[in-house]
């Protein structure tokens, strides 16, 4: 387990991972949770679940329905596997191959349900990307907390010769967030982590599929849109979009879709209202 919360109707989140890397969340409903005759399994527990498969927004979860679905176990994880050290420019010489190597956190980018985190090295000549889930994403690369060219340290199985698969990393050498107005915002090159502060909500808008389109400003006079996914207005604790006049801070990256220029959140750190 590698976090787990009950929701206010009850419900059971739990957030598990397994001795590849893989984390996905265990969503247990009220009905099952207040029968299942335990307090809801702690970080650093072991458990077995058994569930049907389901995506919530885009949020990929086990969805269990039984009391018997979660289990406490009292065994330890198998060893999780070994990572052959690498320089970050011999990657593409490892296709199949569990390494681990250094670089900077550069870009993030978002493509039908996985994020890809771009790294360079050192130099700023060669790049990796790194394929994610959400939740991976969030609690280890968190754009209003981990600076852009911070070094981290990444474990992971290589896909192709630019592809690497998270399996778990660390942050070796914080940088604090990139701080931007709103027009140098929209200057920087996509995918770029950044955070503007003290911008101006403008206007804001619920989409059909419960994300949230915002537009802010600041003193530069420019504007810009500020997207959240469902997903993570769930994770807010607010019921609606703040109203127009409300100064907020923002945390994410930068982004475009069909042509509008946006700034798009990844966790509940990323949007925050000052006034």
């Amino acid at each position: 387990v590698l976090s787990s919360s009950v929701t206010r109707g009850g419900s059971w989140r739990i957030y598990v991972t397994d001795p590849s890397g893989f984390n996905i969340l265990v969503f247990v409903p009220s009905t099952v949770a207040k029968s299942m005759g335990f307090d809801i399994p702690s970080q650093g527990s072991y458990i077995s679940v058994a569930g049907y498969r389901h995506v919530y927004g885009r949020t990929d979860e086990i969805v269990v329905y039984t009391v018997n679905g979660v289990v406490v176990e009292t065994a330890p994880p198998p060893p999780s596997p070994a990572f052959l050290e690498i320089d970050i420019k011999s990657v593409p010489g490892y296709v199949g191959r569990n390494v681990s190597f250094t670089g900077l956190f550069y870009a993030i980018r978002y493509d039908r349900g996985t994020y890809y985190v771009e790294v360079r090295s050192s130099d700023e000549e060669f790049a990796v990307n790194i394929s994610m889930k959400w939740e991976q994403l969030t609690s280890f690369l968190d754009p209003a907390l981990v600076g852009w060219k911070s070094l981290i340290r990444i474990n992971g199985t290589v896909r192709s010769a630019n592809l690497v698969e998270y399996v778990h990393g660390e942050v070796v050498q914080l940088r604090d967030p990139l701080k931007v107005t709103v027009q140098e915002a929209l200057g920087l090159p996509l995918g770029r982590p950044l955070v503007v502060l003290n911008a101006t909500v403008v206007s804001s808008r619920v989409l059909s599929n419960g994300s949230w389109e915002i537009n802010i400003t600041d003193s530069t006079g420019a504007t810009i849109i500020v997207f959240i996914r469902s997903e993570i207005v769930g994770e807010l604790g607010m019921a609606s979009p703040p109203p127009s006049g409300a100064v907020v801070r923002v945390a994410g990256f930068r982004d475009v879709f069909r042509g509008k220029q946006e700034i798009e959140v990844v966790s509940k750190n990323g949007f925050t209202i000052l006034g």
